[in-house]
């Protein structure tokens, strides 16, 4: 992608992205989603006719739908206008059109569809908004710059720069920098309760992809370790799945329940899988604390959020389908999972050379000059 003649990127119109895309992939051309677009028609609607429940709603939807796709978005917000100053409703309209107003360009859907370029997809444009973000990341920390010297040279906001440096998203866990049970050792595993407690919930991070809260709230009742499954209540969205357990997270949860737990527990009547040292269930910030002192006596800078990352890259590295992993970290939308589908240039030339004929060695020596190609 380094030339990107040809490269498209999806972008969501967010003005960081529009001054970014460019620089990390020069001459890209670049395309607002089409339903990122169609959301953003529903809100100057819904000021227009002052309600989504308005019965003509729906069939101007579909109509700017229709003229978005022939290239008629200046028209749209000519007409938008129009209507909104005949309802006194100018500021509040102009407000939304703004967004199309700044991305005029990035919307015409009609001559991007026939050069074959791809308008709409959330799983696309989350792949390439994923992109831009941790090609910004790796520029900015090549570059010795401050941050604030950064977003001045690309017009971005410093806010928005922090966004991309620091957020989990374009921090992906990559192999090489996931954490390795044999790494995380300091003169050994402690052997006393309290290391064999934080040994098993670390294990169960890695190998189940947990949230920090789903991890505090699992109960004794919740594991399975014949079937080597975790029932997960009241997950994100406050929806239950079911997850498998690793054998070794198993092997130590089951030491855990048999050495540990019953000299933490001062109640029988306690649900909770994992205690504290004085007997109660874990508040999620000491889970935190925890997770990061552990990863830092590794060497390693990251908390529950890294090890959770950790286990969906490593399970797409090993070749799971995404929608398998979508399943295992609860995700309710695929293109949340698409952030770990990024594949490096390096993973690319191996399969590359392993899988295309025209890569593999061969004793034909190249064409000399003047030679003529049949």
């Amino acid at each position: 992608m380094g030339t990107a003649g040809n490269v498209v990127l999806l972008v969501d119109g967010a003005a960081g992205l529009e001054n970014m895309g460019p620089s990390c992939f020069a001459g890209c051309v670049q395309v607002v989603d089409f339903y990122h677009a169609m959301e953003h028609a529903g809100a100057v609607l819904q000021v227009l006719l002052g309600t989504k429940e308005h019965t003509d709603y729906k069939r101007r939807l579909r109509r700017w739908a229709k003229r978005l796709l022939k290239d008629g978005v200046e028209k749209l917000i000519a007409q938008s206008r129009e209507e909104a100053e005949s309802l006194g409703r100018s500021a509040a309209v102009e407000k939304e059109l703004g967004y199309f107003v700044g991305n005029v360009a990035r919307m015409q859907y009609g001559s991007f569809r026939a050069q074959g370029y791809f308008i709409g997809s959330g799983v696309v444009e989350a792949g390439c908004k994923t992109a831009i973000g941790s090609r910004c990341n790796e520029r900015f920390h090549r570059s010795g710059l401050s941050q604030e010297g950064f977003a001045r040279r690309y017009g971005l906001k410093v806010s928005r720069l922090r966004y991309w440096l620091y957020h989990p998203r374009w921090r992906r866990a990559s192999a090489s920098a996931a954490p390795r049970w044999q790494e995380i050792r300091v003169n050994g595993w402690p052997a006393d309760p309290l290391g064999v407690r934080d040994r098993a919930m670390l294990e169960l991070f890695y190998s189940c992809g947990l949230r920090r809260a789903e991890l505090c709230r699992l109960e004794l009742t919740d594991l399975n370790p014949e079937r080597r499954t975790l029932t997960i209540r009241r997950g994100k969205g406050k929806k239950d799945r079911v997850v498998p357990a690793g054998a070794r997270a198993v092997a130590w949860l089951e030491r855990y329940l048999k050495e540990v737990r019953p000299r933490l527990c001062l109640d029988t009547r306690t649900p909770a899988l994992f205690l504290t040292g004085y007997g109660d269930a874990f508040n999620p910030d000491v889970v935190s604390r925890m997770t990061a002192d552990w990863m830092k006596a590794a060497g390693l800078k990251g908390s529950c959020r890294l090890l959770r990352h950790t286990c969906a890259t490593h399970m797409l590295e090993g070749g799971a389908d995404i929608r398998y992993i979508q399943q295992l970290l609860g995700h309710e939308k695929l293109e949340t999972t698409a952030i770990y589908a990024e594949v490096t240039i390096r993973q690319l030339q191996e399969v590359h050379a392993r899988c295309h004929p025209s890569a593999r060695q061969t004793e034909e020596k190249p064409l000399s000059s003047g030679t003529p190609i049949e």
